[in-house]
């Protein structure tokens, strides 16, 4: 058990702390901001549970949401693609977490109008969403959204 004293306890503890704060600037929209707190939640974390942890995919995904929200895209992709790649030795490839960060990568893509990469993509979270939650779950529905939207930009109305 650990102590408030413990390096790997305030660790966990700061890192908390300092995601957070990222939390909060992100829904000031103070983004650079949110940047610098959610990295140093990153390091804690990663020193206190290891770089294989969920915890530290969960903080991997918010640092490629705020990348994609300030148009760094190339920094979005490589943040979702660390938490897809925990995801998936944590949970799995078929696990619903792991369709909502290909869900996110999907969304890089299509805002780099690479929208047959979107396409496939996206094609793999919706069966993702099917399988574990369902036709009409909402995820599986704001994805079924995202592909048509998808078809739009490509021209594609039928």
């Amino acid at each position: 058990l650990y102590t408030a004293y413990h390096p790997r306890y305030s660790q966990r503890c700061f890192g908390a702390i300092f995601y957070n704060i990222g939390v909060m600037k992100a829904r000031l929209g103070t983004y650079q901001e949110v940047s610098i707190a959610f990295n140093w939640c990153l390091m804690l974390g990663k020193r206190a549970l290891g770089s294989n942890h969920m915890v530290i995919a969960n903080v991997q995904t918010n640092i490629g949401m705020v990348y994609f929200e300030i148009g760094r895209l190339n920094d979005a992709m490589k943040s979702f693609l660390h938490a897809l790649h925990v995801t998936r030795l944590a949970k799995g490839s078929n696990h619903p977490d792991a369709g909502r960060v290909l869900f996110h990568l999907g969304s890089v893509h299509r805002v780099r109008c690479e929208y047959e990469k979107a396409l496939q993509v996206y094609e793999k979270t919706l069966s993702i969403e099917r399988s574990n939650l369902g036709e009409e779950h909402p995820d599986t529905i704001v994805t079924l959204c995202e592909i048509g939207k998808t078809y739009c930009l490509m021209g594609d109305l039928d």
